[in-house]
């Protein structure tokens, strides 16, 4: 799995177009300038800035419409690029911390106030990330609940969610979708919880197998509390203590294998192919453009070139190929070099690995 916003930003810059020599097309900005790598969309035949504004940008678009445009589609092309890369199975685990039936007529006692919730880790394999689903509550008493999210590298939380308590409801079910990775995180440690103050009172899990805790597949997790903790900021980690009383919160936890961070700490790796997809994408516009002006004519009348430029051309003992092989080949090569990653082996001289363990 990928985070695709987290693709589009971490390669903003890294392939670039050429400024257009005519003054009425020079209008690409010095984001879509920008090249880390050294490479260019224009380098690959067909591909010219006049063309894309002739032929892909949408007739009376203004320059900065244009940028954003020629910025979606590189991102688009980044993100087909690691999408065709990692197309094997992620999916590790998916288990709630409980899933046995809970008697809700007894509260939990002896609870001390500040925060009340768990302590999540992720295991030692790379490339490991979860996301909480759905967040299950058993509670009593009425008031806003602040659910918050936080890792041991920030401190902020991460997510918050303010739940309505009402007294004439014991359980809730709440959709949270908050993804855990290491994108922008080394690892660390995760917490999520409530600040605890004796307004909402959490059931106790003691009707016969309540208590049994799932195991989760890559993933640890304990209950913790941190006494006189009121603030909505990360606590010290020294006043952390393990405990055995009941939260009220039960989660809903899917692990997967995120390669993310793997590709943004490597991305110089991914440059050749984002644009030579990138190009693909322009060349599909060129041939299904209906649009008319002088550039749009001249893509029109040779349509057929470009398309053999696209999928190559076969005749008279030549053949000749064409991007998509191309693409297909430098695919097939990171496909080879990243599963080195995956394994820990390093790419040699062309460039340096980084993975986060």
């Amino acid at each position: 799995m990928i985070d695709v916003s987290a693709i589009n930003n971490g390669v903003m810059g890294l392939v670039g177009i050429r400024q257009p020599y005519d003054p009425d097309y020079a209008i690409f900005d010095a984001n879509n300038l920008q090249s880390d790598s050294g490479l260019f969309v224009d380098d690959v035949a067909f591909v010219k800035g006049e063309f894309f504004i002739d032929v892909v940008a949408p007739f009376k678009t203004d320059d900065l419409q244009k940028n954003e445009l020629f910025s979606r589609m590189m991102g688009t092309a980044a993100t087909s690029v690691v999408s065709k890369v990692f197309n094997d199975v992620d999916f590790i685990d998916r288990q709630v911390f409980y899933s046995k039936a809970n008697n809700l007529t007894k509260l939990q006692d002896d609870l001390k106030h500040g925060f009340l919730g768990y302590k999540i880790q992720v295991g030692e394999k790379k490339n490991i990330a979860f996301k909480i689903n759905r967040l299950f509550l058993e509670l009593e008493g009425s008031g806003n609940l602040e659910i918050m999210l936080f890792n041991t590298n920030n401190q902020n939380a991460i997510e918050t969610k303010t739940v309505p308590i009402v007294t004439s409801q014991k359980s809730y079910e709440i959709e949270l979708n908050w993804t855990c990775n290491n994108t922008g995180f080394y690892k660390g440690e995760w917490y999520i919880g409530y600040n605890y103050d004796g307004n909402i009172q959490p059931f106790d899990r003691d009707f016969e197998n309540a208590s049994y805790e799932n195991n989760i597949i890559g993933l640890e997790y304990e209950k913790i509390s941190v006494n006189r903790h009121i603030n909505s900021y990360l606590f010290d980690l020294d006043s952390v203590d393990e405990v055995s009383e009941s939260n009220g919160m039960n989660l809903d936890i899917t692990v997967y294998e995120d390669f993310t961070n793997l590709v943004l700490t490597n991305k110089f790796m991914f440059a050749r192919a984002i644009q030579l997809q990138f190009a693909a994408l322009l060349f599909q516009e060129y041939i299904s453009s209906t649009r008319s002006n002088s550039n749009e004519r001249y893509a029109s009348n040779h349509k057929a070139t470009i398309m053999a430029a696209l999928k190559g051309t076969r005749g008279d003992g030549i053949k000749e190929s064409g991007l998509e092989n191309s693409l297909n080949t430098e695919l097939a090569t990171l496909k080879k070099e990243v599963l080195k990653l995956r394994n820990g082996h390093k790419r040699g001289k062309q460039i340096t690995v980084r993975t986060l363990s």
